[in-house]
């Protein structure tokens, strides 16, 4: 007969720290590069979530010596409250307590609408060997710091704020490379990834900072008031474009989640594209400021929208009999479309966020494509016919292409 069965014994209980720390790939995908550059996206995830709220309007980010990375932002600060039934302040249940087995969990848990990543400082502070933190807030500076997410020092007032001294949060980390394979932060890939966040909050600033002793000091600024309407046109910079970009935004409501319980949150989505003298399409998803290369049913939305708007029949008056041979790969064929999703409450399918389940963007999606296509055609009917010509164009030469494989 086997060994008696004793769950004290042959069960391992760990806590929520060991448990990230354990295993990191559930909270950053691994442990290389990647995962190592997605530390900086989960804190930086909370300034952009305050910016579309408008509580928020720049930060930074620094690489400094001995891999620690400095992230500034001048909004409202984390919240400081002391919460009465546990005792526990809001700072530490953020940045320190994980919530995961414990009761009340709604009154333990800190929510922040639009981001994408739940447990972004928690899992961060749990995998960082330095954290610290300061919060301008409530008339003082706030601190404290970590160790592998193990407080070392008390949450305490360091001093007064001066009379002109803006709130705001500062965090630096240093990861720890027990955890994480030893690569080097690449600025470059920061820097970009943050200018695209800049066109998906318009009225954010963010500055990037090289200040490590062995490499070239630099730093870059971003800010793009035309939003999605001017990354277009940075993408295709490069390319003949046919028209003008076709931009919409739309937004609904839903109601609030956790702290925001009962108040009316947006859900935007922001829309652009533009057609190319190419042959391939090239769609940008962005959810909650975060690339998505995923493709989810919004996204599918937009394809069909898309080829629904254009083989109307009162678009090919002069030529009526080429629609009936267009297929959705001409109508897509060099198409450079960029679409940002703004979710409050973001739902993924599954633990590695494959597909976005929110119905919210694909209705949106749905209303505003076929809307943009008339107004644009109505508008400008020179440019949309050079959309119609490059799209009988992208047939003609795939059915030049079939004739030659037969």
């Amino acid at each position: 007969m086997g060994k008696e069965y004793d769950p004290e014994k042959d069960i391992l209980f760990i806590t929520p720290r060991e448990h990230i720390r354990k295993r990191p790939g559930m909270y950053f995908g691994g442990s290389d590069r990647r995962a190592l550059h997605t530390l900086i996206s989960q804190i930086t995830g909370i300034a952009t979530s305050h910016a579309i709220q408008k509580n928020c309007n720049e930060f930074s980010i620094t690489l400094a010596d001995n891999a620690q990375v400095i992230i500034s932002d001048n909004g409202l600060g984390m919240p400081v409250e002391v919460i009465e039934e546990s005792q526990h302040q809001y700072f530490l249940t953020e940045y320190y307590l994980s919530n995961f087995g414990r009761e009340k969990e709604t009154n333990l848990y800190f929510e922040c609408p639009y981001f994408s990543r739940s447990l972004g400082l928690i899992a961060v502070n749990a995998v960082a060997s330095e954290f610290h933190v300061e919060i301008k807030r409530e008339g003082y500076l706030w601190g404290q710091s970590y160790e592998q997410g193990l407080p070392q020092t008390e949450f305490r007032q360091l001093r007064p704020l001066a009379p002109d001294e803006s709130t705001g949060s500062t965090v630096t980390f240093r990861p720890d490379f027990t955890i994480f394979e030893p690569n080097e932060f690449d600025y470059d890939y920061i820097a970009n990834r943050m200018n695209q966040v800049a066109y998906c909050v318009p009225e954010l600033t963010i500055t990037v900072s090289d200040e490590r002793s062995n490499h070239k000091h630099q730093s870059h600024t971003f800010h793009h008031p035309d939003g999605v309407a001017g990354f277009i046109q940075h993408l295709n910079r490069d390319f003949e474009t046919l028209h003008e970009p076709i931009v919409f935004s739309k937004k609904t409501q839903i109601s609030g989640i956790g702290l925001y319980a009962g108040k009316p949150q947006d859900v935007i989505v922001d829309v652009a594209m533009q057609y190319i003298n190419a042959s391939h399409p090239a769609i940008f998803s962005y959810i909650n400021g975060e690339y998505f290369s995923e493709r989810s049913r919004f996204e599918l939305e937009f394809i069909k929208c898309v080829e629904q708007a254009i083989s109307r029949p009162k678009n090919w008056v002069e030529s009526s009999f080429e629609r009936h041979f267009i297929k959705t790969e001409d109508m897509m064929s060099g198409l450079t479309a960029v679409i940002s999703i703004w979710h409050p409450d973001v739902q993924f399918e599954g633990a590695i966020r494959s597909k976005l389940l929110n119905p919210e963007p694909t209705t949106l999606i749905h209303d505003g494509v076929p809307e943009a296509l008339q107004t644009f055609r109505d508008s400008q009917p020179e440019q949309y016919q050079r959309i119609i010509a490059h799209i009988e164009a992208q047939m003609h030469t795939r059915d030049r292409r079939r004739r030659v494989e037969l």
